[in-house]
């Protein structure tokens, strides 16, 4: 019988796997956890416990169901809340880039609100809605609303005006105009506010549950702080973190993937590309 070859086990020893980049941040992290692990055995768990002991408390926290159904009870609040800003913050930042008078009648709430920090509303959030999963979702759709509708609002007022004289001097209409035109051009700009949203849906979430309630991961971490169980802080850290920048990458990979372009045009590219090319004469 014909064995598959494991290649993903071998892929770090084939040629060419260990660029400098992949070396260079390799080097980095292995540095980073040989200091947290001998901090942490100078100190002791009590105050910091090491990266040996977070890995057995965190495979024992999920073991016990205990993790997952307070990641399960984190998500409800993130995902309602995360959906809904973005169903209202595209829109309305698009009517408010298309339309002057729209932005001059939204304009002074939404750079009050996002200037305004959200922990300053969660006692009348408390009044409003209780301590309940209405409440987290108000944090968690606060947190991240005005990134989204901020981001779309200026993808579309930058449309430049190049774009849209040739396609309205041949008798588009308006709709014509703002499908084929407007919306392609402000798509990277909406993604880019569905992307940073979606980081600060993940802060507010956690947040939410610190101040609100002690339920999912931040219960987890109010009630585990309490019997300085420093090993199961940091697996619950370590959980939101891989499920925020996961989440980030995987729609930073699809904004990739919808526009290449943007990236190819950018300077940063540009300097990239012309860095390693060795001039002629």
């Amino acid at each position: 019988m014909a064995t598959v070859p494991r290649t993903g086990i071998l892929l770090p020893l084939k040629p060419g796997f260990w660029t400098r980049d992949r070396l260079v941040r390799t080097t980095s992290y292995i540095l980073a956890l040989a200091i947290w692990e001998i901090t942490g055995r100078v100190v002791g768990p009590l105050f910091l416990a090491g990266p040996s002991q977070v890995v057995i408390s965190l495979v024992e926290v999920t073991l016990s169901g205990e993790l997952p159904l307070a990641l399960l009870v984190s998500l409800q609040a993130f995902f309602v809340g995360y959906v809904f800003a973005v169903l209202v913050g595209i829109p309305l930042g698009m009517l408010m880039g298309r339309f002057e008078s729209v932005e001059r009648f939204f304009e002074p709430y939404i750079s009050a609100f996002f200037v305004t920090p959200v922990s300053a509303f969660v006692p009348m959030i408390i009044i409003w809605f209780g301590i309940g999963i209405e409440a987290r979702v108000t944090v968690v759709f606060s947190f991240c609303f005005f990134d989204v509708v901020i981001n779309t609002f200026n993808g579309v007022r930058d449309v430049r005006y190049e774009l849209v004289e040739p396609v309205r001097s041949l008798g588009a209409t308006q709709r014509q105009i703002f499908q084929k035109v407007i919306l392609p051009a402000a798509a990277p700009f909406v993604m880019s506010g569905i992307r940073l949203g979606l980081g600060r849906a993940i802060r507010g979430m956690v947040i939410a549950e610190l101040l609100l309630a002690t339920t999912g991961l931040g219960g987890m971490i109010v009630t585990y702080s309490a019997v300085f169980r420093t090993d199961v802080i940091f697996a619950v850290i370590i959980v939101i973190v891989v499920l925020g920048v996961g989440s980030v990458r995987i729609l930073k990979g699809l904004e990739s993937w919808l526009f290449p372009w943007k990236e190819s045009s950018t300077i940063r590219s540009g300097f990239e590309g012309t860095a390693g090319s060795v001039p002629e004469g």
